[in-house]
Order: structure tokens, then sequence, then C-alpha cells
């Protein structure tokens, strides 16, 4: 057995972090000690110039030579003047530099740390720290010692250094009191901490397996994670089922934690379709508030005049130079008659044509109408095709961050304070989970006219519940579905491709076309390969488009045809590296100025500026997932400046790095909402869940001008025959028709 033993140094250097499980390699120099040691071992969360105390014991590596394998540690204080420099200098503190460490410690000597915590008036006496700044760093010296201790707390429990970080941000100085209190409440306020991670340290510290906080917990937690397949629900005997193989616990246990739970309106019973079933309190709120606003909303408008409506109609026609056919002319009459009403249809079926139409009656009676879609690209095509201002709903609801870690969120518009408008018009209504269905119902006014507009055939929301086909199905109010299509000519076969597709039909791929083409492929690299040709070179030659205005969808993420690898791949391609343009690497991700790229979380707090009317700049907070944009520069602090789609111009710097990824292929999850002048489809092989009818559908309509899939005609066909539909349980279609 080797002997243990504990070494006191300082950090050297940091040669390999991990920070992710907190594995670190450093090199420690140690008093008396002419070359510094190698040390190896869950110590992440160190960094140059600090002193530490380590234990462990010395080992042979085959490779690396000798190594002190560390199985514990601890940060500590430097003792000597020089340690106390470059523990100051290091970084660590922010605003302390080498220079300013130096005049620190030439001041106070011994003292130094004492006066750093203790004494932030005699530190303001240093030339170059004032009063503010002196306070700033004692409390950030401070913090340092409380992180320190939680992070070796947690440790002992396998939680990595990151997260512990995370953990105290949330807890600050109540971090080990409320974990050894009840180490389940980490699952509720800790994003990213699931119900195994909190039970193994709840198992660690002895807590019995029938506890009730233990139960409790985890009935929270398979309720929500039925919430990221969709539901909004589980049936009672479904959630007794799994609570009780999970925990192995009587089931008697289990139903006095429902009640308890359900007393404490943590979640709600109800009984739905003559089931007894579970929700989250927020979930069944949120289904209740859309079902009571669609009925409280719904109804026929008063003193609508038929043949006024037909005689509009007529003049409209004239003046745009469009003649309606039939089924448009009825789908108008049904929009002004009734308050509440969802039109829905497929690419080309006249969708913006009728609501353009709609808006330009409504117009003639003073009615003031507002737009508004779910994404940023959705609302900028709204506006494209209107000419009226449309917003995201997020912007609409005047959004304001809560939490932003955890990502509570509040709407300022609601009940009491609603959108000030008689007409409402939202597009792209398929992508609505009913969260966002029933904030945005909360906030229109009593009286208003509402109008949906989607194509119901599309992918189901991301968020919980199927907010379009439930309103559709429920019967509850008028729906207007657009079949035939008028956009495209004879020739042109994206619109009846996506039909064709819908309807579970094999597309006759030999048929001539300006706008679909089919290029078999058998192998990976040999899709690769065509798509680098047709970016490079045919599609700009045959379209005169730019590279800009062609978009790769994808069914996957992972994989050789997934996007993360073809992003590597297609941004040597549309945007070669150059002398000229500058580039930043993080976290293994590589940016260069002219990038496309994506924004993959909500960030509240994100500031922005855009150029209004007359040049006036308009400033702003939030950035959502999904945005769109494109790198404009690399700022010589290495801050990448990012202008998106709806022209808000945003810094990016530190972590916010992480938010955003290159977007040259993205999933056709991600895509809904957008349309993209040429959309090139990869496709060879991949799961059955994500291989289905309705997102080859979703894929096609997204493309505007052309669209080209390369790969095999097999798995196209496959994708046509897997009519999987995705079953929500959901209680909302029900709800409207009680």
């Amino acid at each position: 057995m080797k002997n243990i033993e504990i070494i006191q140094g300082t950090i050297e250097s940091v040669i390999f972090k991990n920070d992710e499980n907190g594995y670190a390699v450093c090199r420690l120099l140690c008093d008396g000690v002419k070359d510094s040691i190698i040390c190896v071992g869950n110590i992440a969360d160190v960094t140059l110039g600090e002193t530490v105390e380590v234990e462990g014991c010395y080992d042979e590596h085959g490779k690396y030579g000798s190594q002190f394998k560390v199985s514990n540690y601890k940060k500590t204080i430097p003792s000597s003047k020089q340690g106390m420099v470059k523990y100051l200098g290091s970084g660590i503190i922010t605003g302390i530099g080498e220079r300013l460490a130096e005049r620190i410690v030439e001041k106070f000597g011994d003292e130094t740390f004492l006066v750093i915590e203790s004494d932030y008036l005699k530190l303001s006496t240093v030339k170059g720290i004032s009063l503010v700044k002196a306070k700033e760093i004692s409390i950030i010296f401070a913090k340092q010692k409380e992180v320190r201790e939680v992070i070796m707390y947690l440790s002992r429990y396998d939680i990595s250094t990151n997260m512990a970080i995370k953990i105290h941000e949330i807890y600050k100085e109540n971090t080990i009191k409320i974990i050894e209190k009840n180490p389940y409440s980490l699952i509720k306020d800790i994003r990213g901490i699931g119900f195994m991670q909190a039970d193994g340290i709840a198992q660690k510290m002895g807590i019995v397996s029938n506890d009730v906080n233990r139960v409790a917990a985890c009935i929270i937690y398979t309720l929500s994670d039925v919430t990221m397949s969709g539901h909004t629900f589980l049936p009672r005997a479904d959630v007794v089922e799994i609570v009780t193989n999970t925990l192995m616990v009587d089931s008697n246990l289990i139903d006095n934690a429902l009640m308890n739970l359900h007393i404490k309106r943590e979640i709600y019973t109800d009984t739905i379709y003559g089931e007894k079933v579970v929700y989250l309190e927020w979930l069944y709120a949120a289904e209740c508030v859309v079902a009571s606003k669609i009925k409280e909303l719904s109804g026929e408008e008063k003193g609508i005049d038929e043949k006024a409506i037909d005689k509009k109609i007529e003049v409209l026609e004239k003046s745009k130079n469009i003649k309606l056919a039939h089924k448009q002319k009825q789908a108008i009459h049904e929009v002004v008659k009734n308050k509440v009403t969802v039109i829905t249809g497929g690419p080309g079926t006249g969708k913006t044509t009728l609501i353009n139409f709609v808006i330009d009656i409504l117009h003639e009676g003073n009615k003031v109408v507002v737009l508004t879609a779910p994404t940023g690209r959705a609302a900028k095509r709204m506006t494209e095709a209107t000419g009226i201002d449309s917003q995201t709903i997020h912007r609409l609801l005047e959004v304001k961050v809560i939490d932003e870690d955890r990502e509570y969120q509040k709407f300022q518009r609601c009940e009491t304070n609603p959108i000030e408008a008689d007409v409402v018009i939202v597009d792209e209504v398929s992508m609505l989970d009913i969260y966002i269905a029933s904030s945005l119902l909360r906030a229109v006014m009593g009286g208003s006219k509402v109008i949906f507009v989607g194509d119901h055939n599309q992918l189901p929301p991301v968020g919980p519940g199927n907010f379009l086909k439930d309103l559709i199905n429920s019967g509850a109010v008028p729906v207007v579905e657009l079949k035939e299509i008028f956009r495209q000519s004879q020739d042109s076969h994206i619109a009846i491709y996506a039909r064709d597709v819908n309807e579970g039909n094999h597309l006759c791929i030999t048929e001539k076309s300006t706008d679909f083409f089919f290029v078999k492929r058998n192998t990976s690299d040999g899709v690769i390969q065509m798509m680098k040709e047709l970016i490079e070179k045919r599609l700009p030659s045959h379209l005169g488009c730019e590279t800009k205005d062609i978009q790769i969808l994808t069914p996957m993420k992972k994989g050789y045809l997934g996007t993360e690898n073809l992003n590597m791949v297609f941004q040597d391609v549309a945007n070669p590296k150059d002398k000229d343009k500058k580039e930043k690497e993080f976290l293994k991700k590589k940016f260069r100025a002219g990038d496309e790229v994506m924004q993959i979380k909500n960030n509240y707090k994100l500031e922005w500026e855009k150029f209004g009317n007359e040049g006036k700049v308009i400033k702003g907070e939030g950035v959502f997932n999904g945005e769109q944009g494109e790198i404009l520069d690399i700022n010589e602090d290495g801050s990448v400046k990012i202008l998106f789609d709806d022209n808000k111009i945003a810094d990016y710097s530190g972590m916010s790095m992480d938010e955003i990824e290159l977007s040259y292929a993205m999933t056709i999850h991600k895509s809904q909402g957008s349309e993209y002048p040429v959309v090139i489809i990869p496709l060879l092989s991949g799961p059955d869940v994500l291989f289905t009818r309705n997102l080859l559908y979703t894929a096609i309509t997204r493309a505007k001008r052309m669209l080209v899939i390369v790969g095999s005609i097999e798995a196209m066909n496959r994708m046509i025959d897997n009519n999987k539909i995705e079953n929500r349980n959901s209680g909302l279609c029900e709800r409207l028709g009680r």
C-alpha cells in the first residue's frame, strides 16, 4: 500500500482541465524543491498562483513518469510575499493585475490578506484602488473562501466543480444548510440535477429509502420528465407504477405523497376522458387558462353585413390584381365574422394572401391589428408579407426574467396589462406549447378578435401540449383549412411534393422540375461531396444566389450527417479561412467573421441595439433560443459582434459564447418557423424516431425557391411510410368541449 502524503505549494501552471468532471493536471511548485511536481485528480477549480495543500500519493505513470495522485485537497493562503503577489496577480480577483498586486503586498506585507478581507478602507489607500473598487475586491475575496468550502463539501458527493459553483450561485451562504436539510430541493432549484443525482447524495447522507421528501421528489421528477416528451399529464396509475418501480416503496406512501403535493399545490389531480390523471400545477393552470379564454373570446361578431364583405373583397381583388378562389372568399367571411378563427394549410395554399385581405378589410373599420409569431424569423417574414410590423410573442408580451439560470420568466402583458389591440394575428401556431399559448391568451383583451394561422401537419411544439391540433380537433372554434395550391405554377413542385408527402405518397423524382431536385448518393462521403459542389458552384451559378441563402437541414444533431459535423465541414466551404478574417476559438469551437450562427439558449439579459427610424438607436435586452444571425466582427478584446435577422446587434464575450453555435446546418426541429430561399436535405440513414413523415414534410415546407435532397431514395421513402404520430397526453381538447 502506498504512503499517503500531504504537500503544500503554489500552482505554477494548469496543464489540463475538464470542467465537466473536475479532473485536472497541474504543476505544483513547493518551497525547497527544485523541480515542480505534477499533480493529477479532481482539482479543476485551482487557478494559477493559488496555494494549495494536497493529500495523496506518488504514482509512476508508464507514459508521463512520476505524478502525485490527489485524493483530497484544500486551498490555503500563501504565506510568502512572492506567493501573495502571484496569487493576487493571477486574475483570480477581478480588477487586480500583477503590478497592482505588487503594490498591495509591498504596502501591507504579511497582513495583506487580512487587510483585503476585513479592512477595505485601508485597502483603498493603495494607489489605483478607489473606495468602491476596494469594497468589490474585499467582497470577491470573501466569496471565494465561501465557494471553496462549498466545492470541497460537494466533491464528496461527486458534484463537479462547475455544478458546485452553480449551486452556490443559487443558494449563496445557505448552500450547505439547504442541502443537508433536503438534498432533493436540488432537483427543483438547480437546472441539470436530476432525481438520480440528488438521490445519490441523499443516500450518502444516510436518508432512509421511504423518506417523504424522497417520494415527493420522485413524483415531481417523473411528471417533469414526461413534459420533455410533450405531455401535460400522466395517468395516476402510471405515476404510481413508475415511482414504485424506481424507489421500491409501498404504494400507500406514494398515495400519501400525491395527496400532500396536491394540497401544497405542486401538482393537480383531475379526471380526463374518465381517467384519473396527475399534472404539474403550472401545466394544469396553463391548460385551464387556454380553455377558459378561448370560450370567453369565441363567438360571432354582431352586425356583420355579408354583402358588404363581398363588395370589399371585389374592390381589393381589383386593386391587388389577385383573383381569389371560392374557398378563399368563404374563409375571409369566416374570419371577419368570428371572434376566434383558425386558418390552417400547407405551403402555397394562400394563407398569406388571405391574411392580407383580412387585414385590409379590418383596417377599413379602423381596427388596431397586432401581428406576432413564436420566432424572430417567422415575425420578420410576417412583416415582409404584410407590410405591418410583427413581433415575437416574447417581445409582444414584454418578457421579464425572474431567474435566468432556471429560466423563470414573467410576462408583463397579462390580464391587468393587456395587449392594446382589436385584432391579434398569430402565425406559426403549430410551434406554440401550452404555456406560451396561455400566456398570450391571458394578455388578450375581452372583445378582441384572435386569428390563429399555422400548419397542423408540421411538427408539434418542442414544449408540452399540442395547442393547434387540440384547438382544431375540439370543434370549439371555426377552422378554415386551405388545401388548393395557388402559389406554384404547374412545373413547380415544392408545395405539390409537400402535399404528396403529407398524404403518404412516394415522390416521382423523375419529373422535370424547376425547384425540386433529388441527387442520389449512397455513402455519407458522397452526400457531403455533392453538397459541397452544390454550395460552392452549382446553386450559386444556377440561381444567382449567395451561400448565405442556402440552408442545410438534417434530421440529426449527432453522426456524420448530423449538425455538429456538417457545421465544421461547411464553415470552410461557405466562409473559408482568410488572412483578413478575424477568428476566435472557444471551448474547441472555432468562429470567424462572416460565420452564420444561431442562439441556442434564452438569454434574457444580453444587451443589444439596432437602428430605428431616422437613424435613432434603439436599445433592449434579450436574445432567444433559435434566433439566427451573422458574425460581423471579432473585437480587439475578443468579444464577438453578431447581427441578428431582426437587425439587432449584440456583443458576446466570456461564457455567453457558449450560447451560440454555427448554423450552416441545423436540425429540422430548429428550422420550424423559418423559411429559406434554398434548402438542402441530406438523407441516408437514421433512427425511426427521427425519420418520420411529418419531419420530412416540415423540412420540405421550409424551402422557398428551391429544395435539393441528397442521398438515398429508400431513406426518403422510409420517412414517408413512417407516419408515426407523436401521441401527447393533453386535456385541452376535453376542456374546450366541457
